[in-house]
């Protein structure tokens, strides 16, 4: 609630009313605009968990990738719910790297970036389960769709497709 607290004089909202009219990714992004990374940091992992070397790796993204505070906030949220432990400084280093040639300014640019870069893994994961067989019938059917059959036939051609 502390963190609400501070998000809300921070935005100059008047009431926390006028937040729950506020979708999850404006909440979001403005809660990565507002605080800093050293307090993001803390909300995620906990005031006890935070070490010298996570305050040292913010100064490093800071000064050597020269992200703006609200990017770092977006690459520490990313990082440390999607992989549900501490990552490397390097793992961290290198997507830093990655945002800074994208020249990432914004939390908004960077949530961007995030959700492309997921979506992007999530299909080439997707596609390294399927079987070369699953892929030829998913390329078949696709084909099939794309020529224009009817309903009738392209139901009859998958029910077909899939009795070999």
């Amino acid at each position: 609630m502390l963190c609400l607290r501070r998000l809300l004089n921070g935005l100059k909202i008047k009431s926390e009313r006028d937040v729950c009219l506020m979708t999850q990714e404006a909440y979001s992004i403005a809660y990565f605009k507002n605080v800093r990374p050293e307090q993001v940091v803390t909300d995620i992992l906990g005031p006890d968990s935070v070490t010298d070397e996570d305050l040292r790796t913010i100064e490093t993204l800071r000064q050597n990738y020269k992200l703006t505070g609200e990017v770092i906030n977006v690459l520490f949220h990313c990082v440390l719910f999607k992989t549900n432990v501490r990552p490397e400084r390097a793992y961290i280093e290198k997507i830093a790297s990655h945002w800074a040639r994208k020249r990432i300014k914004t939390a908004e640019q960077a949530v961007e970036l995030a959700r492309k870069e997921q979506q992007h893994y999530d299909q080439w994961r997707q596609g390294k389960q399927q079987t070369p067989v699953q892929r030829a019938k998913l390329s078949a059917i696709q084909e099939a769709i794309n020529s224009g059959l009817s309903d009738e036939q392209l139901g009859a051609f998958v029910r077909n497709l899939f009795r070999q």
